[in-house]
């Protein structure tokens, strides 16, 4: 039998209220909102990294967010281990915190500048009311930190005495410390030096191996989605374009918008000559996202039907799952240009 998937996303849905002006009151305009997630379906396996892949504002943090339940979903079901976690009340999710975790971009920011190494590790324990004293959670916190590459001679320095490789170690002590299942990985490298980025990857899939651990790894570099992940999903303008197996996004892409994102990272070859206007365009706004394919603004393909129907995902090849109607013309072409 095929083992259950650990994280399962169904039509998932977050939208944000944008505040409306005096004016748009007096005229009691229809309420604005921002479609940042709008109906996400794919699962996470056990062990697997999944990776969402999209340009900034195409919706991925907030759909790492709803899906830990830091930010309330709109509509839609997050299901983990089979379990609804959508609409559980806080106490109830305050239990399954110690298995889902997160490592945000900017560990600057994510680390309280005031507090020692040790009490920012050891803060997940105290959040799950893990009672222990001092010493069990000097000893806790000496071994999540040799985890990562650090010495627990360092645990009682203040972020500011280290590197922004070395505060990123730490901030995956503080996300594994509690042996999670599920890390979601917010852009987990991009706010540090490109030398440090390998090193960071590098000790990720180590982790994952050690600890037996299912990514969630939001990233608009197609390069690391390439290095890290199994599986991956195209996002824009808050819904998945594509989904399909590393080699199939990144050799065989199906969707116009996949194509242009492996145009900009990969180096040219025979097998990625790729059909653009010259004037790519910018992703248009999540607040009035356009009617049809939410890409048709930009793609090079695209027909009357594509401005008035929003395609929906169907698998075309095995496994290999796309939003658009023309994608098998779209595949020939790319074979024949």
């Amino acid at each position: 039998m095929t083992e259950a998937p650990l994280i399962q996303v169904v039509e998932l849905v977050k939208h944000f209220p944008v505040r409306a002006g005096i004016s748009a009151k007096l005229l009691r305009k229809k309420p604005l909102y921002v479609h940042a997630v709008d109906g996400v379906s794919f699962d996470v396996k056990s062990k697997e990294t999944f990776a969402v892949v999209g340009e900034s504002g195409s919706g991925k943090s907030t759909l790492g967010l709803t899906i830990l339940r830091l930010t309330k979903p709109t509509s839609g079901k997050i299901l983990f281990e089979g379990q609804a976690i959508s609409s559980l009340p806080e106490r109830q999710l305050r239990k399954l915190r110690k298995d889902m975790q997160i490592v945000f971009q900017d560990p600057s920011s994510s680390l309280d500048p005031r507090k020692r190494i040790i009490d920012s590790v050891a803060e997940p324990l105290r959040a799950g009311g893990e009672k222990k004293d001092r010493s069990e959670v000097k000893i806790i916190v000496a071994e999540a930190l040799r985890a990562v590459g650090l010495s627990e001679s360092q645990m009682n320095q203040l972020p500011h005495q280290f590197s922004g490789g070395q505060r990123q170690r730490i901030s995956i002590a503080r996300a594994i410390i509690q042996r999670p299942k599920f890390i979601v990985l917010d852009e987990p490298t991009s706010s540090l030096d490109a030398s440090v980025q390998s090193q960071i990857l590098l000790l990720l899939q180590q982790l994952q191996s050690e600890f037996n651990l299912s990514y969630l790894l939001i990233t608009h570099n197609m390069s690391v989605a390439r290095y890290m992940a199994d599986r991956i999903g195209v996002m824009y303008v808050g819904k998945l374009v594509e989904i399909g197996s590393n080699t199939d996004i990144i050799e065989k892409p199906l969707h116009p918008y996949t194509q242009l994102l492996l145009s900009s990272v990969l180096e040219p070859s025979a097998d990625t000559k790729l059909k653009h206007s010259e004037e790519e365009g910018e992703i248009p706004s999540p607040v009035k996202p356009p009617e049809g394919c939410r890409f048709n603004t930009r793609c090079p393909y695209a027909k009357e039907r594509c401005f008035t129907i929003d395609p929906e995902l169907r698998q075309l090849e095995t496994a290999h799952f796309v939003a658009c109607h023309f994608a098998e013309e779209v595949q020939s072409l790319r074979r024949n240009s």
